[in-house]
């Protein structure tokens, strides 16, 4: 994996975000998550906290956005856990703390992004996409002698509660840093899921015992990292993504 990312949405506050909140905050995450940097810019206030390049966590209350990001290219992030559910769970203290310093009202809409890559076994990834153009598979489009990739959409499933649907969406390309490897991106979101802003937990999270109020944002991550573990057989290739 190169990188991970959550994000949710924020439309409504029980108060407009201070700086002073913001502060209080990144004390409550600082330990945690070993922060070492806040921004607080613009007014209204934006929040930007980070550890170095490795961990970015972004709240913007104008724009109701609520974003969690891990680099695993950074080089302060080299000792920290790829794991996908510790990171899931880092993010979800961060949600946690942002509940109680901030009390926004609502978390909506999460949604999970990986992006990864994967060599292929022709270690020619522009030929390995020239070849599954086909009956099964069409190109996004094209640049000078390059297959730009693959752009696949699932539509929002429907599901007996508006709250369940869910939607998935796959970039696959040319690694242009390494074009033996292909680049994918896998996002996996539900639309309209809910999460109350006073009932976020985050202690104690395994799969098995995830809290109900936070089991779409956990969800979301798990069937992210499905799809992207799909894509090697989807290219009719064995193995795993890297």
């Amino acid at each position: 994996m190169l990188s991970y990312g959550l994000t949710l949405r924020i439309p409504i506050w029980a108060a407009p975000p201070t700086t002073a909140a913001y502060r209080e905050l990144y004390a409550a995450l600082q330990s945690q998550l070993g922060l070492n940097r806040l921004e607080t810019p613009g007014a209204p206030p934006s929040c930007l906290m980070s550890n170095g390049n490795a961990l970015l966590i972004q709240i913007a209350a104008d724009q109701g956005l609520f974003h969690c990001l891990r680099n695993l290219e950074a080089p302060e992030g080299a000792d920290e856990a790829r794991d996908l559910e510790v990171m899931t769970r880092d993010f979800l203290v961060a949600l946690s703390e942002t509940r109680k310093a901030l009390r926004p009202v609502l978390f909506v809409a999460p949604v999970a992004q990986i992006r990864a890559i994967w060599e292929v076994t022709t270690h020619d990834s522009v030929a390995f996409l020239r070849a599954m153009v086909g009956d099964r598979l069409r190109p996004e489009g094209f640049g000078t002698g390059m297959v730009l990739g693959f752009h696949l959409v699932q539509a929002p499933t429907q599901a007996p509660n508006p709250m369940d649907a869910s939607a998935a969406e796959l970039r696959i390309e040319p690694f242009l840093r390494a074009t033996s490897s292909i680049w994918i991106e896998a996002t996996y979101q539900y639309p309209a899921a809910m999460i109350p802003g006073s009932g976020v937990v985050a202690q104690g999270l395994t799969g098995a015992s995830v809290p109900a109020d936070v089991s779409k944002v956990w969800e979301c991550a798990m069937k992210a990292r499905e799809l992207l573990y799909q894509v090697p057989a989807f290219l009719g290739q064995g193995g795993d993504s890297g």
